[in-house]
């Protein structure tokens, strides 16, 4: 019976490179993740900035007075400017790894399946896709970003 090459599963599913994975050994990025980094971040600022525009217009329409919009938007606000400095810190801080044997879990979800990753007590949140690329009786080494905790790619630990 054949077995798939388990880096080419990683590697596919959590559609990282072999320049990549090097890059993340030395503890940084590469140029690859760096521009996906900075798309992910505009893309969360985009979706808070949005957030608060709906809210905004909903407030105003249900006639909630104009300082409970405003409070209740700069609240919202803040989540956006929490996100903006974790992915500062993904590009000014080194990539981090963890090693050791992973627990694969599944994150409750109201409308789509989610899963978790987790070595210790470090879990990073993965795509659907990416559950059949790991099995939990090995051992990983998993790579990444330090302030966002995006996972960045990973490897069998031998």
């Amino acid at each position: 019976m054949l077995y798939p090459n388990p880096m080419f599963l990683l590697a596919g599913s959590l559609d990282f490179t072999a320049e990549d994975l090097f890059a993340n050994r030395a503890g940084r990025m590469s140029a690859r993740q760096r521009d996906l980094l900075l798309r992910r971040r505009a893309q969360v600022l985009l979706h808070w900035l949005l957030v608060v525009a709906v809210w905004a217009a909903l407030g105003l329409l249900l006639r909630l007075g104009i300082v409970t919009v405003g409070f209740i938007a700069a609240c919202l606000m803040s989540g956006a400017v929490l996100h903006w400095h974790r992915f500062d810190a993904d590009m000014r801080e080194r990539v981090q790894s963890r090693t050791g044997w992973l627990h694969i879990r599944q994150l409750p979800a109201w409308l789509v399946r989610r899963w978790s990753v987790c070595v210790e007590d470090d879990c990073f949140d993965i795509p659907a896709r990416s559950r059949a690329a790991f099995d939990d009786r090995r051992r990983y080494r998993l790579y990444y970003a330090a302030g966002s905790r995006t996972l960045l790619s990973a490897e069998v630990a031998r």
